[in-house]
């Protein structure tokens, strides 16, 4: 993919949770999915992979779905790399994604903190969907989409017994985090039915993608 007009990043991952917990929480890991997170220049460059044969391949897959982003905000880093511009400034529904990094002293701290957050991040009001996939050591990724915004800072910060106790743990759990605030523009393919809240995200696609040409299903 290296070779890709126009791709700024990648990077692919394996979920490490259980399927049941969307990639949070303990269980028997989901082996048999993946995350593979990009960053485009244009949404042109974007379109012209998911022609690609490598896109088409995955787009072959039974459960296999693809979402696009514009970032509103960003900030942190990953391995010292800064891949994302924010773009956007319009409206609409609200994701957030995690790409974040421990030291080797820290893994245990955070494997139990991810499994302790995953009721949180399930029952979360305003949620429409959530995954995590990665290594901790090379990289944990974690994608939320919501409602709003506002939906989402109660998450995050609001609730001191869930996700807003995490971040304010001294010393942090992460060695580096790289964030971003973004606006969901599409989605595309087939998700598994057992996929974190699948209604809610089959309706909010419903919505998105109406007038496009694209294939959405559940």
């Amino acid at each position: 993919m290296t070779d890709l007009p126009g791709l700024v990043f990648a990077k692919a991952m394996p979920f490490i949770g259980s399927r049941s917990s969307a990639g949070f929480g303990a269980g028997v890991p989901a082996d048999r999915s993946q995350v593979l997170l990009t960053a485009w220049r244009t949404k042109p460059d974007f379109d012209a992979f998911l022609a690609h044969p490598i896109a088409e391949r995955l787009a072959a897959q039974a459960q296999s779905w693809w979402a696009l982003f514009e970032v509103a905000s960003t900030r942190g880093s990953h391995y010292g790399a800064t891949p994302l511009s924010p773009t956007d400034t319009g409206s609409g529904a609200f994701a957030v994604l995690t790409l974040g990094r421990t030291r080797s002293r820290n893994l245990v701290r955070f494997l139990r903190e991810g499994t302790r957050l995953g009721a949180f991040i399930r029952e979360a009001p305003g949620l429409i969907t959530a995954y995590s996939a990665g290594i901790p050591l090379t990289g944990n990724c974690t994608v939320s989409i919501w409602q709003s915004e506002e939906d989402m800072i109660h998450f995050a910060y609001g609730n001191t017994d869930g996700h807003g106790n995490t971040v304010r743990r001294d010393p942090p759990i992460l060695a580096e985090q790289l964030g971003a605030r973004m606006r969901l523009r599409r989605l595309g393919g087939n998700w598994d039915p057992r996929t974190l809240h699948a209604v809610r995200l089959a309706r909010l696609a419903a919505t998105l993608n109406d007038g496009w040409n694209g294939v959405t299903g559940v």
